[in-house]
């Protein structure tokens, strides 16, 4: 059996995501989930539900909670456009590993009220860093180089 490397799995392409620069500086999006995934795909209908999920929550999210959110939708306990939605556990989990990715979420042991809990939590630095890092790079990567003035041919 061969195992896999955690490298590896951190560096797998995220699916379906997808960034409109117009209708991101005219604000055009009505929220985060449809910044991030296409508008009628089901990953931006749970990316949807899973963030008000994670508001009532306070921003954290234990293992069984993610098991029981991933239950609720396939079996179609949420409404969406006056219908019940339900989508595969499969999805709700790469939908969830997508924000683990984008560093949206991150497993650590936080206080919560008065006791220390392990778990998931919304992430406010760490993704803003990442979001740095890449704007960074993309800019070094990218680049017009000036023509270097000293070694003209005259």
């Amino acid at each position: 059996m061969v195992k896999k490397s955690a490298t590896k799995s951190a560096h797998k392409p995220l699916r379906g995501i997808h960034f409109d620069k117009d209708s991101l500086s005219m604000n055009l999006y009505s929220d985060f989930a449809s910044i991030i995934y296409p508008a009628n795909t089901k990953q931006r209908v749970i990316l949807h539900f899973l963030m008000e999920e994670l508001k009532k929550s306070r921003g954290y999210f234990s293992k069984h909670a993610l098991n029981t959110f991933a239950t609720k939708i396939k079996n179609g306990s949420f409404i969406w456009r006056n219908r019940p939605f339900t989508a595969s556990r499969r999805l709700v989990y790469y939908v969830w590993k997508d924000m683990l990715r984008m560093g949206m979420v991150s497993w650590s042991k936080r206080y919560v009220g008065n006791s220390l809990k392990e778990g998931f939590f919304v992430e406010f630095q760490e993704f803003r860093k990442n979001l740095i890092k890449i704007s960074d790079r993309w800019e070094r990567e990218f680049a017009i180089s000036e023509p270097d003035q000293s070694s003209g041919n005259d």
